[in-house]
């Protein structure tokens, strides 16, 4: 997926939610507004609701990256482009099995650590395979972690190695879960009142 078409996944999502809260207010508004009325904007904005944090939380995942000859750059879907000197990076790091709750099971590509000293100064998992090989041309040698680890195993070996999204991806499927049985019953509990 290429960087623009997530950046306008989340943007719909993000108007879909406004547009549905807008629809709230003014039927929030109308003096004879019965709670029916409410099931329809309600309906819609939670469902942009889990489009927006479950696309923010997924797309956080994918970048673009590009290698010159002094420096790295990283474009992000959700967040800054980040720029790193090649110079500063003492040592990369593959996490070849890190295993993520949203996923079935572990990644075909890895994830790339940049490392300087014992600090991680950028993580990423590149779309291209070449990213490797490219760090490699430039006198960077790659240190392979095959084990498989979880994002709160991989956290606490390289601090900063996985995002929020994904330390706290696997808590959250079930309180996606938990949300979406109340809400189901809670619109069931108003059409049927």
């Amino acid at each position: 997926m290429s960087i623009r078409a997530g950046r306008v996944f989340l943007a719909f999502a993000g108007v879909l939610l406004v547009a549905s809260l807008t629809w709230i207010g003014i039927v929030w508004f109308i003096a004879d507004a019965v709670p029916g009325d409410f099931v329809a904007p309600s309906l819609i904005g939670f469902v942009a609701l889990v489009l927006l944090v479950v696309g923010a939380l997924t797309f956080s995942q994918f970048v673009e990256v590009s290698v010159s000859p002094d420096r790295i750059t990283v474009r992000h879907v959700v967040g800054a482009r980040r720029s790193v000197l090649l110079s500063e990076i003492d040592e990369v790091v593959l996490l070849q099995r890190l295993v993520l709750p949203g996923r079935g099971g572990v990644s075909a590509v890895p994830r790339v650590l940049l490392r300087h000293g014992d600090r991680t100064v950028l993580a990423f998992t590149p779309q291209e395979r070449g990213v490797v090989e490219m760090l490699a041309s430039h006198g960077l040698q790659s240190t392979v972690v095959s084990e498989p680890l979880t994002p709160i195993q991989a956290s606490r070996r390289y601090p900063r190695s996985v995002s929020v999204g994904e330390l706290l991806g696997g808590p959250m499927l079930w309180a996606a879960l938990v949300i979406a049985v109340f809400a189901i019953a809670w619109v069931f509990w108003i059409v049927l009142r």
